[in-house]
Formats: structure tokens, C-alpha cells, sequence
């Protein structure tokens, strides 16, 4: 499949409305594109990522166990934003 055709059909899935449903799954989906994003759509997902864990920490902390790129994606995007945030994420990753 063309470049600019795989973009035009995973773009709007990846940027799709910050809808919790769909946060989670769209977060999934960009981690398994990752190296395919642009500089811009990787700020956006850093961005959703952020906005998720506020509301949905669970649902992420259970993607991350589950998904080692998402789990990559997920503490990439938490680091930068708040040490407390981040550290409380990964502390929930490893509890059992």
C-alpha cells in the first residue's frame, strides 16, 4: 500500500476526538506505529496520553502491562510532564 495511502487511512484513527473510549485503543495503535509518526502526530499522542492518564489510569496501566511499545510510548510521553505523575504510573505498572 502507498505511503499516503496508509497515512490517510491510520491518521484519523491516531487523531481521532479525545473520546475516553477511544483513548486507550488509539494510544495502542500509535504505539504500534511508532516509528512511522511524525515529529507533530507523536506530540499529539504524547498529548492524549497525558490527557488519559488523568481520567483512565487503569485502563492505561493495563495496556502497559500488556504491551511493552505502548508501555514505552506511555512513560515517554509521562516523564517529561510530571515526576510525581510518572512516578505513580510506573509504581502501578509493577504492583501486583
Amino acid at each position: 500500500m502507498p505511503a499516503a495511502a496508509a497515512m490517510a487511512l491510520f491518521r484519523p484513527l491516531l487523531t481521532g476526538p479525545c473520546e475516553r473510549a477511544l483513548a486507550i485503543r488509539q494510544i495502542a495503535f500509535a504505539a504500534s506505529l511508532r516509528d512511522r509518526l511524525s515529529d507533530h502526530d507523536r506530540q499529539m499522542v504524547t498529548e492524549k496520553v497525558r490527557w488519559i492518564e488523568s481520567l483512565e489510569r487503569g485502563d492505561l496501566v493495563v495496556l502497559a502491562r500488556r504491551d511493552p511499545q505502548a508501555a514505552t510510548l506511555v512513560i515517554q510521553s509521562l516523564v517529561r510532564e510530571d515526576m510525581r505523575i510518572f512516578t505513580r504510573f510506573v509504581a502501578s505498572i509493577y504492583k501486583t
